[in-house]
């Protein structure tokens, strides 16, 4: 089996072999997610408290933000753990492996969805605080314009967490 990815560089395709635990991230991220929404969004909206902590001020600041959001989820739910739950439980996107990565990681996965919730808010409370937009420079940007920039690779360039800390600033 090959899977496709995405060149960050230059957005080219390229296939290659499938890995052990191959489709785990579906299986955890879209199906998992799907299967226990009406169980998720309960469990979200009790944990919520309210906006807290220090809103950024700069881009650098944010993408820190974000960096440390990364941080505190591998932190609480180790991918490499969802990967071998996953394989334990059958390695195919089924029912009972589903169940069981519920199971093993529910709780948990409640509170990163609410950490990345918060964090969000305080990404935009701090960007429209520090960086609001007089009404008199408002308006709408054509769907073309807005599509150049995000299919434009070297936009905004994606790096990995080796790679960000020059990006970063300051760090």
């Amino acid at each position: 089996m090959t899977i496709t990815h995405r060149r960050r560089e230059t957005g080219e395709l390229y296939t290659e072999q499938s890995h052990v635990g191959a489709g785990v991230h579906s299986a955890y991220e879209t199906k998992m997610l799907d299967r226990f929404a009406p169980q998720i969004a309960p469990k979200m909206q009790a944990a919520v408290q309210t906006i807290g902590g220090a809103l950024p001020r700069t881009g650098p600041a944010a993408a820190m933000e974000i960096v440390q959001l990364m941080k505190r989820a591998a932190e609480s739910i180790p991918p490499a753990d969802i990967v071998d739950a996953y394989v334990d439980a059958g390695g195919k996107p089924v029912v009972a492996v589903i169940e069981r990565l519920w199971q093993d990681f529910g709780d948990r996965t409640v509170g990163v969805m609410t950490d990345g919730a918060e964090t969000l808010a305080r990404l935009w409370a701090g960007a429209w605080q520090n960086h609001a937009i007089p009404a008199a420079r408002q308006k709408a940007i054509p769907f073309e314009d807005l599509r150049a920039l995000y299919e434009d690779v070297s936009f905004v360039v994606s790096k990995d967490l080796d790679n960000i800390k020059g990006q970063l600033g300051g760090g």
